[in-house]
């Protein structure tokens, strides 16, 4: 009757720490997405770039 119960406590051990690990994984996994939509990506990049032209496709290549 023991062994039956160390059993049920190591599978649980198990569990516990698969579960754990699992959400710690979807957090870090899901962390990079969040702080590139969070970071103001949308408001750098309505500015213009004046510098760099390119070729009118109708010139006649």
């Amino acid at each position: 009757m023991k062994n039956q119960s160390q059993k049920k406590s190591l599978y649980l051990t198990f569990y516990i720490i698969g579960v754990i690990s699992g959400l710690a994984l979807t957090a870090l996994s899901t962390w990079a997405d969040l702080e590139a939509a969070y970071y103001g990506f949308s408001r750098r990049a309505s500015a213009r770039l004046n510098g760099f032209s390119l070729p009118d496709p109708d010139d006649g290549e």
